[in-house]
């Protein structure tokens, strides 16, 4: 998850997806939705995720810090949200 995925896919040819513009609820649904596996958060352009990157939120590990920091999720640790399934609702409406 970035906030610039086509980037990321050229250089990693891996799959991507762009961190929403939104609070860190709402981010951490949309990663939960797509079963996103790793993040690289940037503050300047994403202030929500401040808690992840201070490790206020447990299931976010920084495996990667060589000029830009990629964390790993680990969904097993990540504390659920009330609002887990309101994208689901989102989509179906």
């Amino acid at each position: 998850m970035f906030r610039e995925p086509a980037q990321l896919h050229f250089y990693s040819e891996e799959k991507t997806i762009q961190v929403r513009l939104a609070e860190l609820d709402r981010i951490i649904e949309v990663m939960k939705f797509y079963k996103v596996t790793h993040i690289i958060p940037k503050m300047n352009m994403r202030p929500a995720l401040k808690p992840l990157v201070e490790g206020k939120i447990p299931g976010f590990k920084l495996v990667y810090d060589k000029g830009l920091d990629i964390y790993e999720i680990d969904y097993d640790v990540l504390p659920p949200h009330e609002s887990d399934d309101s994208i689901l609702q989102t989509r179906v409406k």
